[in-house]
C-alpha cells in the first residue's frame, strides 16, 4: 500500500518481506510448516496474511517485525483459524 515493501511466500516455508524499489530482503519470517502459496497486505499497509500448504493462515502485523539495528528476533505471528467452505 505505501509502495515501499512487498511480501513473498516461499517454498522453504518462509515469508519474505522485500524492498519494493530494489528487491532486497528486509525480513524473513517463520511461522508455517509447509510452502507458502499466498500472501496479501491489508489496506492499512502494516498487516498481511499468508496461507500455506500446511493448511494454516497466519496474520502478521508488519510493524512488529521491522528489524531494528540490533537484529532482534521477530515475535511469532498471530494464528488464524480457517474452516472449509460450507457451501456445496
Amino acid at each position: 500500500p505505501d509502495k515501499t515493501k512487498f511480501v513473498a511466500g516461499c517454498s522453504d516455508n518462509w515469508v519474505r518481506v522485500l524492498n519494493f524499489d530494489n528487491g532486497k530482503e528486509i525480513d524473513c519470517l517463520k511461522g508455517h510448516h509447509g510452502p507458502v502459496h499466498c500472501v496479501r497486505f491489508c489496506p492499512d499497509g502494516e498487516t498481511f496474511a499468508s496461507g500455506s500448504e500446511d493448511g494454516t493462515i497466519r496474520i502478521w502485523n508488519y510493524s512488529a517485525y521491522k528489524s531494528d539495528t540490533n537484529g532482534a528476533a521477530a515475535p511469532s505471528p498471530t494464528p488464524a483459524a480457517a474452516s472449509p467452505d460450507p457451501r456445496p
